[in-house]
């Protein structure tokens, strides 16, 4: 289940030590992400390794990880990461989210080079995969991990494919179906 990335908003961090992400010159062309529907986000680099999502924006397609980037710590004090497509990890180096994160459509969480962690953010949830309508979590892999803190909450089911370690620190609480292909968890 790959993520399609689509050409978005590469983060610079140029407005180093201001990690916000509504500082237009922490962006390639200085644009913000989430402004349009649809943007798409891909950190790379070094520079500004803990952005913060400093406002609530319009749902984004995809949040990646260029294979260059360094380890990243993304942020989100009390908004909402809100995605109509996933996140992916394409670098050597392991990636952290702190959410919320709520699911505006089908989500993938694709350790695709190295782990995805995700910690708690602020609320009681760490991702949302919708009441009304629910939407599918697939968490797939290359050998990777993935650590999901806190709950996967609301209707949607959860999909686990690959052959990395799938960790679950909080209750879940979907109703959905839950389906394992070749997977430790």
């Amino acid at each position: 289940f790959p993520v399609n990335i689509v050409p978005g908003k590469f983060w610079v961090g140029a407005a180093s030590p201001n990690a916000n992400w509504s500082d237009a010159i922490n962006w390639s062309g200085q644009a913000v992400p989430g402004l349009n529907t649809g943007d798409s986000v891909t950190f790379a680099g070094s520079l500004n390794t803990s952005p913060v999502m400093d406002n609530s924006y319009l749902p984004l397609a995809a949040v990646s990880f260029y294979s260059n980037a360094a380890p990243f710590t993304l942020n989100t004090p009390g908004n909402l990461l809100s995605l109509t497509g996933g996140i992916i990890n394409n670098s050597t180096k392991a990636q952290t989210i702190v959410p919320p994160i709520s699911a505006a459509a089908p989500i993938t969480l694709n350790a695709a080079s190295n782990d995805l962690v995700f910690l708690p953010g602020t609320g009681n949830n760490t991702i949302d995969t919708g009441a009304t309508p629910a939407f599918l979590l697939t968490v797939t892999d290359r050998g990777h991990n993935t650590v999901i803190y806190d709950a996967i909450t609301d209707g949607g089911g959860l999909t686990k494919t690959g052959p990395g370690t799938n960790t679950f620190y909080g209750s879940n609480s979907y109703p959905g179906s839950s389906s394992v292909n070749s997977v430790s968890i």
